[in-house]
């Protein structure tokens, strides 16, 4: 185990809002890890339920000096929470994990059985659970196998490789100054896409080793995003893509991220919107799905763009389609 004043292999970032029916279960799945050289950082993001309580009561009972409590003063949303936690990381690697979520006991064993000393990035497949807390199916988006760092983010941009930051360890100092930007829903991509071009090689492994709970009262499942925020997120990309390849290299994984980006708005909407609120958004949508980056995306993705084409021309018809398809897949209604 890690003394104290020595800094750990791993530092786990973990926000909390509104989670303080899960939360300990996510602690003690960090706690539960085979290998013992971390330390977690839990930062409370003003969780406006009882969650605060649960957690000093349970650290006091467990006293577990791996574990360290930070609190914001002012709600910085998931992104920023998230970043307060790097700011506080000692780690050689970092690691986040959602308040909701849980780590397999072999999570941190297997993806440092991983790393070599030209891999910066580990990625892991992961386990769907659903609301009814029963594991649906194991997913690995893409294929296992070691990438460049600029292969890795190519295939980020085209929806072949996971974008979350909960299934991945990262060297820090591949990564040094980092954050993740505030971008309500996307940050994860954001950050996947500059990481990744930072990054030497990435290394995909076929484990299911995180156990992503379909929550629906989270952000991801509870609400819309805002237009403006995948306006936002396409026009951080543009920014970083620009600064960390040639201009002929940005397509067309550019144009199917945003294809991938207002399709999965459009999602959002058809499930949870109504009537006038769900025409006004879904006019916008089909207005952003435009025919150019469709064309551009059918060699590539073939089915993202039929999808594209379906919910620009017959939203309805494919919002029915999509409610059967999650309702299968997740759980959800």
């Amino acid at each position: 185990m890690t003394q104290q004043n020595e800094a750990p292999r791993t530092s786990i970032i973990m926000p909390v809002y509104g989670t303080e029916a899960t939360v300990v279960r996510a602690i003690e799945s960090v706690r539960s890890q085979s290998v013992a050289d971390f330390e977690l950082i839990i930062v409370n993001d003003c969780s406006p339920d009882n969650a605060r309580a649960v957690i000093l009561e349970h650290l006091d009972s467990c006293k577990d000096d791996r574990i360290r409590f930070i609190e914001n003063d002012t709600n910085l949303t998931l992104p920023g929470a998230r970043n307060a936690g790097i700011r506080e990381a000692r780690g050689e690697w970092l690691a986040f994990l959602d308040s909701d979520d849980a780590y397999r006991p072999n999570f941190l064993e297997r993806m440092h059985e991983a790393t070599s000393a030209d891999v910066d990035i580990v990625v892991c497949a992961h386990t769907v659970v659903g609301p009814d807390a029963k594991p649906k199916r194991d997913r690995l988006k893409g294929e296992a196998g070691i990438y460049s760092g600029s292969e890795a983010q190519e295939l980020l941009l085209i929806d072949r490789l996971s974008q979350y930051a909960w299934d991945k360890i990262f060297r820090r100092s591949a990564i040094e100054g980092a954050e993740f930007p505030i971008i309500n829903r996307l940050e994860d991509a954001a950050y996947a896409v500059k990481v990744f071009g930072m990054a030497r090689n990435v290394r995909v492994i076929e484990d299911a080793l995180h156990l992503y709970t379909v929550n629906e009262k989270s952000i991801t499942w509870s609400s819309v995003p805002p237009m403006s925020e995948s306006v936002k997120f396409l026009d951080y990309l543009r920014e970083v893509l620009r600064s960390q390849r040639s201009p002929r290299d940005i397509e067309p994984g550019l144009s199917i991220c945003l294809i991938n980006t207002y399709v999965n708005a459009g999602h959002a909407a058809l499930r949870l919107l109504k009537d006038d609120d769900q025409a006004l958004y879904m006019k916008d949508v089909r207005k952003k799905l435009g025919f150019k980056p469709i064309v551009r995306t059918v060699p590539v993705r073939p089915t993202l763009a039929i999808a594209a084409m379906l919910m620009k021309s017959a939203p309805r018809v494919y919002g029915w389609l999509y409610a059967l398809y999650a309702r299968k897949q997740y759980g959800v209604v």
